[in-house]
């Protein structure tokens, strides 16, 4: 008779977590990307009355006879679905498509979350509004890889580069690159600062070229600062003829064993980057008589101080049929002539220069005359046709001015972009997201924060991408709780209950009936 009690007080048990759950479930309705929960029972067999017989003389076998003790939670599990997407119109709130989880840390443990109302706070930091903790990825800032770029030529070169370290605070560095004489191989000398003397060396290394490509010394580590920053050289060409600007820029490089804090300085610049090509377009008119003049002016090239000049353009008609003598000026240097010829269909055939043919791309050397570089321009004449048309002829150039940062966004990838006032948009940081083979294996840890279990499989930090998931800007991710089902399961966990105590108030009635039958 006792047995009854406790399996009554096991239902009440039980039903009591099970309300406990769904309360719970309700009260964070509206709790940013809270998953849901649910309790679910087994029940509890342990006295065997009577064991199961097998048929024998004639007779058919028997069932076993078991008096169970009541009920037993078997799991609380969490709800792992997708939460529906609220729009918030902040540029820094950010909702996960998909799969994965946000990474945040306060610099010793790393914790997971869905929550990603985050902003910049005053070191740059992007961080997790509710706790402060600090948004995790790989980012530009502190400096983690430098990828060097463009041709080298037969003289000796050298050019700036920027590194930041772990507090996003600039440092400028100089590379100076010397090639042989043999033209095969070329020794790279990185300097702290803008001078170049021999205490400021802080790393050296030889590069070897096979038909204008890096085959030797590709890559390098530099040791500076409590930093060990990795550099790539993969890109580097060697040339005795065409010889493009030498760069060096950071780059953010993801590695799915490790993170760190995604840093965007308010006070962030980007260096200039000269002009290395101009692009003509328009047309010149076939009909315009012998000496006719068509003059245009080519504004903001760029020299490597960032400094914005002029280029000059004259072009006139030649006795000779479709051809016209172009000569172009940049300012004070001397004037370079050309002759530009046209075919029968007037599209542009060839561009001379002292009767040497550059088929539609000669090139220009540039002095500024100002303290920076002397460089090569290439002069792009392959989009200029010669119509009976008016003379209309534009000159599009590349490269831009410093800039600072403007403003931040986050596509869809999770790679945080920045807006600078040169109209430039780079590459900042990537966010990244914790992969795991069984997300409701996490433990809840409040704050709309997760950590690991021993069943939750983590399987590395990755890109958005890599998931098949989008960040959706401009949005959180709301509970996904149903309150219609929740309220549902409120009644019918309150009808177990209410029969649990029935239950053991029908018992106390039987054990008083029997206790009276002493009377």
């Amino acid at each position: 008779m006792l047995r009854s009690f406790f399996n009554g007080i096991s239902g009440l048990k039980v039903h009591q977590i099970r309300i406990d759950v769904i309360s719970n479930n309700i009260a964070n309705v509206n709790t940013t990307a809270y998953k849901a929960a649910r309790a679910t029972f087994s029940d509890v067999v342990a006295l065997t009355l009577k064991g199961a017989r097998a048929p024998y003389g004639g007779r058919g076998g028997t069932n076993p006879s078991q008096v169970g003790l009541g009920v037993g939670l078997a799991t609380i599990d969490n709800i792992m679905t997708q939460g529906p997407t609220n729009n918030t119109n902040r540029a820094s709130d950010l909702a996960i498509q998909g799969d994965g989880f946000f990474v945040v840390s306060d610099g010793q443990r790393n914790w997971f979350t869905r929550d990603g109302a985050f902003d910049i706070d005053l070191t740059g930091r992007l961080i997790q509004l509710s706790t402060g903790l600090k948004v995790q990825g790989w980012s530009m800032i502190p400096t983690q890889k430098i990828r060097f770029g463009g041709t080298v030529g037969t003289a000796s070169t050298s050019f700036g580069f920027r590194v930041y370290d772990n507090e996003g605070n600039e440092h400028v560095f100089t590379a100076l690159v010397q090639p042989t004489p043999s033209g095969s191989t070329a020794a790279i000398h990185i300097y702290e600062g803008t001078d170049t003397a021999s205490p400021n060396l802080v790393l050296t290394q030889t590069l070897g070229f096979a038909n204008g490509v890096v085959q030797a010394g590709q890559t390098g580590v530099l040791n500076w600062n409590n930093m060990s920053i990795n550099l790539d050289f993969t890109s580097l060409g060697m040339s005795n003829a065409t010889v493009s600007a030498l760069v060096a820029d950071p780059v953010v490089e993801p590695d799915t064993n490790k993170v760190g804090d995604i840093v965007i300085p308010r006070s962030l610049t980007i260096p200039p980057t000269p002009t290395t090509n101009v692009q003509f377009q328009g047309n010149l008119n076939a009909n315009a008589p012998e000496g006719a003049n068509v003059t245009f002016t080519v504004s903001n090239v760029i020299d490597s101080l960032g400094v914005t000049h002029s280029m000059l353009i004259n072009a006139v008609k030649s006795a000779s049929p479709n051809t016209w003598d172009v000569t172009v000026s940049m300012e004070s240097a001397s004037p370079v002539q050309y002759v530009v010829t046209f075919d029968s269909d007037g599209r542009i055939s060839d561009v001379k220069k002292d009767g040497q043919s550059y088929g539609t791309t000669p090139t220009i050397d540039f002095d500024p005359g100002n303290g920076a570089q002397t460089r090569q321009i290439t002069l792009n004449f392959s989009a200029i046709t010669q119509y009976a048309a008016d003379s209309r002829v534009v000159g599009l150039v590349d490269g831009n001015v410093n800039g600072k940062l403007l403003s931040w966004f986050v596509t869809d990838e999770g790679k945080v972009m920045g807006e600078f006032d040169n109209g430039q948009i780079r590459e900042l940081a990537q966010i990244a997201l914790a992969n795991f083979q069984n997300p409701a294996g996490l433990s809840r840890e409040g704050n709309n924060l997760w950590q690991n279990t021993a069943n939750s499989g983590f399987r590395g930090y990755v890109e958005a991408g890599d998931l098949g998931s989008l960040i959706i800007r401009g949005a959180l991710e709301s509970s996904n709780v149903d309150l219609a089902e929740e309220f549902t399961n409120l009644i019918i966990t309150q009808r177990g209950f209410q029969a649990s105590t029935r239950v053991i108030t029908t018992s106390d009635e039987v054990t008083q009936d029997i206790i009276g039958l002493k009377r």
